[in-house]
Order: structure tokens, then sequence, then C-alpha cells
């Protein structure tokens, strides 16, 4: 679930006029251990996506918020060729970063991963409360 300026991430999708993902600053380490975890270049472009990683190599993860452009859509059937067993949708990002260029658009706002019964049942609340 996210709370965003959703204006903001689409007019920098249509400046950019490219594939772009969503990041946020996490300094959790246990989170980003159980998140894929962005590694920008210092334009902020995505150069790799750690999906899990037991070291994260930066404080920014990856929620799963992507836009992908006309390009890399047309590399999805190469990705699954090459890593069919790949489930997570990180898997593909991670892909296409190391082929096409990926942009970054640092989230500001709030978000809620729901993967369990526990952040289901605090997903339940966080909606009830705002």
């Amino acid at each position: 679930l996210f709370r965003i300026d959703w204006n903001a991430w689409l007019a920098e999708l249509e400046a950019a006029n490219s594939s772009m993902v969503l990041v946020a600053q996490e300094s959790d380490r246990a989170k980003l251990q159980r998140s894929g975890v962005a590694e920008l270049d210092a334009r902020g472009r995505l150069v790799r996506l750690w999906e899990k990683p037991e070291d994260p190599p930066s404080e920014y993860c990856c929620p799963p918020l992507y836009w992908l452009s006309v390009e890399a859509l047309a590399e999805i059937d190469a990705c699954r060729a090459a890593d069919p067993d790949a489930d997570a949708p990180g898997h593909l990002i991670a892909w296409l970063a190391e082929r096409i260029e990926i942009r970054t658009h640092e989230m500001r706002g709030e978000r809620l991963d729901v993967g369990n019964a526990a952040s289901y049942a605090a997903a339940a609340e966080w909606l009830r409360s705002h």
C-alpha cells in the first residue's frame, strides 16, 4: 500500500520518458535484507538491484512500483528464457538494469508491505486510521 505524491511520480515519469522504479531510503538493515535493494549511480540511476541481500549494498529499498518503457517490455521474454525460475518481480528489474537505463524516483510518503497475516492485519488498521 502506498501513500505518496502520485503527481510528482507521474510528472517525473513524463519528463524522463524512460523506465523508472520507486526507491525509498531505509535504515533498518533487517528490512533491507527482506527487500529488493537498489544500487544507484551518481545521477540516481539504477545500476543493480539486489533481491533480499544478506549484506545490503545501500540504504535504498526498491518497493515494487515499476514503470517499464516499451524497450523494457520487449525484453520480458528474453528475461524469462534466461531465468525461468525467477519468481519475484525484482528479478526482472535486476535483469533489465544490466541492459537498459532505469531511472529512479525517490519516494516521499508512506508505504506498507503486505506479505503475511500480521502485515495484513496491520494494513487493515492502517487503512482504517487514514
